[in-house]
């Protein structure tokens, strides 16, 4: 993530892991201005999310995948038929940039 000197922040990059983040990081920092930077880890947890194009769902768990360990969502609508679907935790937290809104795919509204 990154502040400018106006308190605006900004997504910079993602990824799997922060070591590669963390490297970055300094590498912005070492430049000579006056922008914040820094590595924050999203995580899924249990909850009521809201999804930024505004319906609800909840996560009833983050599960891991028995051959590589990756992190797994499983999460169902707040409506219609009430579906229950899977998504990786990466692309679960990622932040997306569409139209006017920039921010997380899905917001935590209540954590259980």
């Amino acid at each position: 993530m990154r502040q400018d000197d106006n308190g605006n922040q900004f997504l910079v990059k993602t990824a799997e892991s922060a070591g590669p983040l963390a490297a970055l990081q300094t590498k912005l920092e070492m430049r000579d201005h006056k922008q914040t930077y820094w590595v924050e880890e999203i995580k899924a947890s249990p909850g009521i999310y809201e999804h930024f194009k505004g319906k609800l769902y909840e996560v009833i768990c983050v599960a891991r995948h028995k051959d590589n360990g990756t992190k797994i969502v499983v999460y169902r609508k707040l409506y219609d038929d009430f579906a229950v679907f899977w998504q990786r935790e990466s692309e679960f937290t990622e932040w997306v940039n569409r139209g006017d809104y920039q921010g997380p795919r899905f917001k935590l509204v209540k954590e259980f």
